[in-house]
C-alpha cells in the first residue's frame, strides 16, 4: 500500500513542519513563553470541544465551545502581532463550530472579531486594496483581463498571482517590477509596491471581508460603512419549487450587471458578485428575509415601493411573472442550490445551464471554448480535430497522428472507468473532455501566461481546467512523440477531472489528489507514477505551512503532490474515506460529506494531527 513508511508518517512531518515554520503554529520564535501557554490552552479546549462533536455530545461540546469563545475574546488589542497571527485559525475554527453546533440545536454565539493589534501589519483593507483599485480597477478589477480578476480578496488570492510570504515568486510583484503592469504608461509608486511586497511577505492576509469588492474596502475612509454581517446559507433540500441556480440567478444576472453585479463599485456597496455578497447585502442591510418576501428589500425595491428608485435602476422594470419567482423563493427559505455560495453567479447560471444540455450539445459547446482557448495561447497556430464519444483533441500536426492518440486514449479512458466501476456504455465526463497537445514547452508556457496568468512550473507536462461548463486538459508532448510516453500524465489529469465533476463544490486539491491516486494505481508499475510518492514526502517536508496546498499557495506541480500525499493520511481511516468517496459518487457535496465522515474540516483535520 503507498505511503507505509512509519518514520515518515503524517504525524511526523506536520510536527517536523511546526519546528521548521516559525511563522505560525504556537512554535514562532516572536512569542514568549507565557503568550505560547495562553495560546496553547485555547486550541486544547477548541481540540476538546472538536472531539465532543466527533462524539455526539453536542451539550458538553457547546460548553467546551463557549469556553474557548471566553478565552480567545480575552485578548485585547495591547495583544502582540504575532499573537492575534497565532489566533487566527483558532478563531476561524470557531466560527466552523458555532456554525456545526446550531444545526445540531445547540445555540451558542458566534466569537468576537479579534481585536487589531498596535503596530500590526500592512493593512489590507487600508493599503493594499485601495492601491490595487488606484493601478489595477479598470481591467482586473471591474473586468478580468487575460483571466485575471481581482474583484475580491478571493478572486485575487485563486487567482495564484499572490504567493504568501513569498513576493518574488508572486506574479503580480513581477509584472509591476518588470513594468509589464499596469498597461498604458502607468507606473505604481516605489513606496506603493513596497508596502505590496511587505504585505505578501506578511503572509498576504486580509484584515476585513474576503469577499467584498476591493473598491468598497477602504477601512481609513471615515464615510465608509462597514459591511454587515452575512446570513447564513441554507442549503436547498430539492424539495422546493424555486431554484435559485435554475429560476433566480439568471434573473439576477441579466438585470443588475455592471451596478451589483461585476462592478468595480457596487452601487450602495451591494455586491450581488457571489451568492455570499447577496446575502450579505449593502449599505441599507439585508436585502433578503428568508421566509418572508414581503419585508425582503430586494422585492420592495423591484416593485418600486422602498425608498429612493425602483430597481433596476436605468433599465425596463421587471415582469411581475419575474418578481413573483424571485418573492417565492424568498418565501421559500431563500435556499442555495449552486455548491459554493463563493462562486461568481454568473458562474453559476453557466453550470446550472451545462447541466441542461446532452452529452453531445455540451460537447459543442466545450469544442467552441476551445477553439477560443487555443487561438489565444497558440495565436495563428492551425488546429486539427478529432472527436471520440469520451474525448475530443487538438494538435497543430496530422488527423493520423490525432488517430493514433484516439485508440491509446479510449484505452485510458476503459481503464478509468473499471477502477471507479462506471457503466462502460456511458460517458465517464458528461460533456466530453477537450485535449490539447503541443510540441513546445513554450506553447505549453503560452498557456499558463495567457490563459492562467502565470509562468507554468518547469517540470509540469500537462494541466487541467474543469469548471462544468469547460474541461480541458493542455498536453506538452516531446518533439516526435509517438503517444506512448504520455498515458500517466493524460490519466492523472482525467482522473483530476472526473472527481472534480462529482459535486459542484470539491476542491481543487482533492480533484489533483485523487487523480494521482488513482493513476498511480492504474499504472501501478510505472517508474513516472513510482516517482511521486517520494517527491510528495519531500514536498510535504519544505512546506512553509501544512495547509500550503489547500490554500492554494503552492505551483501546480506541487500542489498535486502534496494533496497526494495527503489522501494517503484520509486513506488510513478506509470506513471513513469510502463514506467520503461514496457520498461524492451519489452526487453530494464535498464540505457536507467530509465533514459527516470525519467530523471536521481539511484544514481541522490537518491541525489535529499537528501534535
Amino acid at each position: 500500500m503507498l505511503f507505509q513508511r512509519s518514520s515518515l508518517n503524517f504525524v511526523f512531518c506536520i510536527a517536523l513542519l511546526a519546528v521548521v515554520s516559525t511563522q505560525c503554529w504556537g512554535q514562532g520564535s516572536d512569542l514568549t513563553r507565557k503568550e505560547k501557554q495562553s495560546v496553547r490552552i485555547v486550541s486544547d479546549e477548541i481540540d476538546r470541544a472538536a472531539k465532543l462533536y466527533v462524539g455526539k455530545k453536542y451539550a458538553e461540546c457547546a460548553e467546551a465551545y463557549n469556553g474557548a469563545k471566553s478565552r480567545i475574546e480575552a485578548f485585547d488589542a495591547d495583544t502582540s502581532p504575532a499573537v492575534i497571527n497565532e489566533l487566527k485559525p483558532l478563531h476561524e475554527k470557531l466560527v466552523r463550530a458555532q456554525k456545526l453546533l446550531s444545526e445540531n440545536g445547540k445555540a451558542v454565539d458566534l466569537p468576537n472579531a479579534l481585536p487589531k493589534p498596535k503596530g500590526g501589519p500592512i493593512s489590507f483593507s487600508e493599503v493594499i486594496a485601495p492601491m490595487l483599485v488606484a493601478n489595477c480597477g479598470n481591467c482586473h478589477v471591474s473586468e478580468s483581463r487575460g483571466r485575471f480578476g481581482m474583484a475580491t480578496y478571493t478572486a485575487l488570492m485563486n487567482s495564484r498571482h499572490v504567493v504568501p510570504g513569498q513576493p518574488v515568486e508572486s506574479r503580480i510583484a513581477q509584472m509591476i517590477d518588470t513594468g509589464e503592469m499596469p498597461k498604458g504608461g502607468g507606473k505604481v509608486s516605489d513606496e506603493d509596491f513596497a508596502a505590496l511586497k511587505q504585505w505578501i511577505a506578511e503572509g498576504a492576509n486580509s484584515d476585513a471581508d474576503e469577499n467584498a469588492n476591493l473598491g468598497s474596502l477602504n477601512a481609513a475612509d471615515p464615510n465608509r460603512v462597514p459591511p454587515p454581517e452575512s446570513l447564513a446559507v441554507a442549503v436547498a433540500t430539492g424539495k422546493e419549487s424555486v431554484s435559485f441556480s435554475r429560476d433566480v440567478a439568471p434573473i439576477l444576472l441579466e438585470n443588475c450587471g455592471g451596478c451589483h453585479i461585476d462592478a468595480n463599485q457596487p452601487r450602495a456597496n451591494l455586491n450581488m458578485t457571489n451568492f455570499a455578497g447577496l446575502l450579505r447585502g449593502g449599505d441599507n442591510g439585508a436585502i433578503v428575509k428568508p421566509g418572508s418576501s414581503g419585508d425582503s428589500l430586494l422585492i420592495k425595491k423591484l416593485n418600486g415601493t422602498a425608498d429612493g428608485v425602483r430597481m433596476p435602476q436605468g433599465k425596463n422594470p421587471l415582469v411581475k411573472a419575474s418578481i413573483d419567482l424571485i418573492s417565492k423563493w424568498i418565501d421559500e427559505g431563500a435556499k442555495f442550490d449552486g455548491g459554493d455560495s463563493q462562486l461568481a453567479i454568473r458562474t453559476i447560471t453557466e453550470r446550472f445551464r451545462a447541466s441542461q444540455m446532452t452529452h453531445e450539445e455540451l460537447a459543442k459547446e466545450r469544442l467552441a471554448i476551445s477553439k477560443k482557448t487555443w487561438n489565444t495561447f497558440n495565436q495563428g497556430h492551425q488546429y486539427q480535430v478529432v472527436s471520440t464519444n469520451e474525448v475530443q483533441m487538438f494538435n497543430g500536426g496530422s488527423t493520423e497522428q490525432l488517430e493514433g492518440y484516439a485508440q491509446i486514449v479510449d484505452a485510458i479512458v476503459a481503464q478509468i472507468k473499471r477502477a471507479v466501476r462506471a457503466d462502460e456504455n456511458q460517458p465517464l465526463i458528461k460533456g466530453k473532455v477537450t485535449i490539447m497537445f503541443v510540441d513546445e514547452r513554450y506553447d505549453f508556457n503560452e498557456y499558463g501566461v495567457m490563459i492562467l496568468g502565470h509562468d507554468m512550473p518547469p517540470t509540469l507536462k500537462a494541466a487541467w481546467h474543469f469548471d462544468q461548463v469547460d474541461a480541458h486538459i493542455v498536453m506538452l508532448l516531446a518533439a516526435n512523440d509517438d503517444g506512448r510516453n504520455f498515458e500517466v500524465e493524460l490519466c492523472r489529469n482525467l482522473c483530476a477531472i472526473y472527481n472534480d465533476s462529482l459535486a459542484p463544490d470539491v476542491p481543487r486539491w482533492f480533484a489533483d489528489g485523487m487523480g494521482h491516486s488513482m493513476a498511480a494505481k492504474i499504472y501501478k508499475n510505472s517508474e513516472e507514477a513510482a516517482s511521486w510518492e517520494p517527491r510528495a514526502m519531500e514536498l510535504v517536508r519544505t512546506m512553509a505551512q501544512p495547509d500550503d496546498f489547500i490554500e492554494g499557495r503552492l505551483p501546480e506541480d506541487q500542489a498535486g503532490l502534496v494533496s497526494y500525499y495527503f489522501l494517503s493520511q484520509l486513506r488510513a481511516n478506509g470506513g471513513r474515506f469510502g463514506k467520503l468517496v461514496s457520498d461524492l459518487t451519489a452526487g453530494k457535496l464535498f464540505n457536507d460529506s467530509f465533514t459527516k465522515a470525519y467530523g471536521q474540516s481539511p484544514k481541522d483535520f490537518l491541525q489535529s494531527t499537528k501534535k
